[in-house]
């Protein structure tokens, strides 16, 4: 008997980020027709909490390259997007980064 996919998303925070790389990843690519099609992303290296566990986020969102910068500190809102069937999967992608006002 086939196992039902299940699909499913989710919003999330991640608290005491710091932000410790920004980059610029250039992800484009060759369609069908040969034709190069363009596509970027931010890939944030971060640590997080008390202990400064390193994690990696990806951010779609080209217009926020600017706006990260090195020791910032604030709360990553992730968009989780799950797949549920025989195994599972996720993606997480930042939707928004609020920096910690001290």
């Amino acid at each position: 008997m086939a196992t039902e996919k299940q699909v499913y998303h989710f919003t999330a925070e991640v608290k005491d980020v710091e932000i410790r790389k920004v980059e610029d990843i250039d992800a484009s690519f060759e369609n069908s027709k040969g034709e190069t099609v363009e596509s970027h992303y931010i890939k944030l290296t971060c640590d997080v909490g008390e202990d400064m566990d390193r994690v990696f986020f990806k951010d779609k969102d080209m217009s926020h390259l600017e706006t990260y910068k090195r020791g910032m500190v604030g709360t990553v809102v992730l968009r989780v997007d799950v797949e549920e069937g025989f195994g599972a999967k996720a993606k997480f992608l930042v939707t928004d980064f609020k920096e910690n006002k001290e």
